[in-house]
């Protein structure tokens, strides 16, 4: 049972690891925001289409990073 309960906890672990976006860029001036798109490549009928998966918004304020928004 505890094998069982340490495996399930590791997963989560590993899982949760890649929940986040841990990209850091320095922006070499003032910004106030920048955004980053993730895109999935679909093809449908023969045809290639782009479209967009995760969208991460990065928020500045007095050069920190004080936000960080993920839209699905």
């Amino acid at each position: 049972m505890k094998k069982v309960i340490l495996l399930a906890l590791g997963a989560f672990a590993a899982c949760a690891v890649f929940a986040f976006d841990t990209e850091s860029i320095v922006p070499a001036s003032r910004v106030n925001s920048y955004t980053k798109t993730d895109y999935a490549v679909i093809s449908k009928f023969g045809e290639y289409f782009r479209t967009p998966t995760v969208k991460h918004i990065h928020s500045y304020k007095n050069g920190k990073e004080v936000e960080v928004a993920s839209y699905t």
